[in-house]
């Protein structure tokens, strides 16, 4: 019975090793009867495959380079900060440039965003910049400001009393010279400053704002002679309280806390020339007339 057995299982791994054998064998036999044309193509195919995606990774790669690295300047906004901005230059290299004052704002996200004080008309009859943070009188009327400037809660609202009505005010928004070079232009912010004159609007005397940064310049351009040379605002105050300092400045700032929130320096004579006078022929009266209303004089 062992022999048998022994037998019947040497035949059954004939049978397998046939069935092998058979299976090779028809496979050689296939590979003659495919035409090799058709081994071409899918050898091509295959091949083009991976020559297609390499080509694909090699150009994204290019791409990328020479966006990150070569011949691009741009502003890496990522490294934004207050009052600095750094640009990537053509060759790879960076620059950072300082401002003396601050350049950018932070948005409701916390993200630093250029500060654009470019004038237009707005509804109200006003010229607004691009936040509405500031806005001026288009034509003095008698019954609005000159200007306010809103801040969270806060306030300023500015008239000049005595002003002529009728008196327009024209806007100078600023534009980048045509020999700057690109990053001249980029660096040059002509977005960061406007001004908005009030031509003879008291008799002999222009009245000028000019708006930097987040702080606003007046002048008072004098063009005649006069009897006297003072000059009374209403100063509207919400949520604020103004004081005037022993140095000649005034402090506007919150009650609740003590902390400044704006700061009206000594004011600054000087003549056509540009030649200043003394300290002390230019002062500020301040009269606090309730209700957060003051009468400011510059005298």
């Amino acid at each position: 019975m062992k022999k048998i057995r022994s037998f019947l299982s040497a035949c059954s791994r004939l049978k397998v090793w046939t069935r092998v054998l058979s299976m090779a064998l028809s496979l050689v036999m296939l590979f003659y009867v495919i035409p090799t044309v058709v081994y071409g193509e899918i050898a091509n195919a295959i091949d083009n495959i991976g020559i297609d995606e390499e080509t694909e990774q090699i150009n994204e790669e290019k791409e990328a380079a020479s966006y990150t690295y070569e011949g691009v300047l741009y502003e890496v906004e990522s490294l934004r900060e207050e009052s600095v901005k750094h640009f990537h230059l053509e060759d790879g290299t960076y620059i950072a440039a300082q401002y003396p004052n601050a350049v950018h704002t932070l948005d409701e996200n916390g993200e630093w965003q250029d500060i654009d004080n470019s004038l237009a008309a707005a509804a109200g009859g006003v010229w607004a910049n691009a936040n509405a943070r500031i806005k001026f009188a288009k034509k003095i009327t008698g019954n609005e400001s000159l200007f306010t400037l809103h801040d969270g809660n806060t306030k300023i609202t500015m008239s000049l009393v005595g002003a002529k009505k009728k008196t327009v005010g024209q806007v100078t928004n600023n534009a980048d010279a045509e020999e700057l070079t690109e990053l001249q232009k980029m660096m040059n912010l002509e977005k960061l400053s406007s001004s908005i004159i009030y031509t003879d609007i008291l008799d002999g005397v222009d009245l000028q704002y000019i708006v930097s940064s987040l702080n606003i310049k007046e002048n008072i351009i004098v063009k005649e002679k006069q009897d006297s040379y003072s000059y009374s605002f209403t100063l509207k105050l919400n949520n604020l309280e103004a004081e005037l300092q022993a140095d000649g400045s005034i402090l506007v700032f919150d009650p609740d806390t003590d902390a400044v929130v704006y700061t009206i320096p000594a004011p600054i004579v000087y003549d056509a020339s540009y030649v200043y006078a003394n300290a002390d022929q230019a002062e500020y009266t301040l009269t606090d007339n309730g209700n957060g209303k003051y009468t400011l004089t510059v005298t």
